[in-house]
């Protein structure tokens, strides 16, 4: 199974709509996450680490709701073994299409290159 299947499993899992790029719907209404592919990084020869992003999206009138759905994205990440946290988030920014607050949490996997 793809790790973005994955991931975007976990965190409905734990009752946290989550979506592929592209496929959340329009406007914001109600707390969801973006499981992004982030590409991949060479750490040595034959070694690597696939980044990936889940953005945490709220709805304009809950933006104190923000800080708690990452930490929520971040605990149910973690049930997937292969991912492990760098330890990133982003800062909180205003998304003027969704009508909504958000903020990335970045993880990655180790890979063959």
């Amino acid at each position: 199974m793809a790790m973005l299947t994955r991931l975007t499993d976990a965190l409905n899992s734990a009752v946290i709509p989550a979506y592929l790029p592209g496929r959340a719907p329009g406007e914001c209404r109600t707390a969801h996450a973006v499981v992004a592919d982030g590409g991949r990084d060479r750490t040595g020869k034959t070694t690597g680490q696939r980044m990936y992003y889940i953005t945490a999206y709220v709805p304009e009138q809950r933006p104190g709701d923000l800080n708690d759905l990452v930490r929520r994205i971040s605990d149910a990440a973690m049930a997937v073994r292969e991912v492990r946290e760098t330890g990133n988030v982003s800062e909180a920014g205003f998304d003027d299409e969704k009508k909504a607050y958000c903020a990335a949490v970045e993880l990655y996997a180790l890979c063959a290159i």
